[in-house]
């Protein structure tokens, strides 16, 4: 799953070092257009077999995806 921080005061970079603080892992990733540079990125991706095999729902990818994009204020 690709979450878009364009239009958003953070990068993927940055959202990707504080999960790693916390043990959560994913990965910045440039989206397409991306205005940033790779070793920056607009993007993170999140591998969606961490989320299935917990045996959740689409809902669940739906939560990550809006508290990941709101993480940036922590």
């Amino acid at each position: 799953m690709l979450v878009d921080l364009r239009g958003m005061e953070v990068s993927g970079k940055e959202i990707q070092n504080r999960c790693d603080e916390v043990y959560i892992t994913l990965n910045k990733n440039t989206v397409p257009n991306d205005p940033r540079s790779p070793f920056v990125t607009s993007g993170v991706r999140i591998g969606t077999p961490a989320i299935t095999t917990r045996a959740e729902g689409r809902g669940y990818a739906q939560n990550c995806r809006v508290h990941l994009a709101g993480s940036h204020r922590l």
